[in-house]
């Protein structure tokens, strides 16, 4: 699953802080996230990429919205959040 987002140039040390506890956070409250890659693309642009062990994995995580905090603080960096690709990983290396 990929989404697409523009951080501002003020918020990426933020972001890169908040990152390591909003992604252990998901994976304790959904252990099918197996693994999340933040890339920066260009002009703002960040693409972060998601591996799940089941293909209702985003699903499961958003059941326990209610209990997002490292999450929440990292979606608020994310501005217009929008899911660009879904797919199956056919080879990794």
């Amino acid at each position: 699953q990929v989404w697409k987002a523009k951080v501002a140039d003020d918020d990426v040390e933020e972001l890169l802080s908040v990152r390591p506890a909003a992604i252990a956070e998901a994976k304790r409250l959904c252990p099918v996230l197996v693994r999340a890659e933040l890339v920066r693309a260009s002009d703002g642009v960040w693409l972060d990429v998601l591996t799940w062990s089941a293909p209702d994995g985003e699903e499961q995580l958003m059941a326990r919205a209610g209990e997002f905090d490292a999450l929440h603080r990292m979606h608020g960096l994310l501005e217009g959040a929008e899911q660009v690709g879904r797919g199956e990983v056919a080879s990794s290396a």
